[in-house]
């Protein structure tokens, strides 16, 4: 569950542009050919889709005027899993920890990237990461498991009931793919002067080694 979530951390980055930055979807051919959802034709389609991790985190505009772009993807491509104790075979029972570097974040838009950064926002310098840990999980049904997500960051605290899918395993590690719901308040950040919905998605799709 190396990133189990993560990803976390932060739908915060969302507030990237300011009030009067119409805010513009990264593009991920330019960014990343390989990306999750790549535009045009995909010159890794060849490439073993187990292999592909991800975590980010998506927003969307208040103004319908604005939405068709919609979802602003923005990247965290650096984390690291701290403890991981769980079976491959059934993750009943386990756990996650990891840290996500706040300003690794990537949104394909350097200036963009710039300002979710800037002490108005995220402040990264002053609240470089944020820890997500999970636990309490346990099997729904098939590969289907439930558990709590906790995320610390910025000095706040919040727990969530999330749901996953454990699309992979080998005999150290697993692979699994969730969505969760994420709020830029649950965190003190915030909404571009209301430009940006609250209501965020954390999205990740990560190999989780035991640690």
């Amino acid at each position: 569950m190396k990133s189990l979530l993560l990803a976390i951390v932060i739908g915060a980055g969302f507030t990237a542009c300011n009030k009067d930055t119409e805010i513009k979807a990264a593009n991920p051919c330019a960014a990343n050919p390989c990306a999750a959802n790549p535009c045009g034709a995909n010159p890794c389609a060849a490439k073993d889709a187990m292999t592909e991790e991800f975590i980010h985190v998506l927003a969307a505009h208040t103004d319908p005027t604005k939405q068709a772009g919609d979802p602003v993807v923005v990247n965290f491509p650096d984390y690291q899993v701290e403890s991981a104790d769980f079976n491959p075979a059934d993750l009943t029972g386990g756990s996650v920890k990891l840290t996500v570097s706040i300003g690794s974040l990537k949104s394909g838009v350097d200036a963009r990237d710039k300002h979710l950064n800037a002490a108005d926002l995220l402040d990264s310098a002053n609240f470089a990461s944020a820890i997500v840990s999970v636990s309490d999980i346990a099997k729904k049904e098939d590969m289907h498991y439930a558990g709590k997500m906790t995320i610390e960051y910025r000095g706040k605290i919040t727990q969530t009931d999330i749901e996953f899918k454990q699309l992979g395993a080998q005999e150290d590690r697993a692979l699994v793919h969730l969505k969760a719901p994420l709020s830029l308040s649950d965190f003190g950040v915030g909404n571009a002067g209301g430009a940006i919905s609250s209501d965020l998605t954390l999205e990740a799709k990560v190999w989780i080694q035991k640690k």
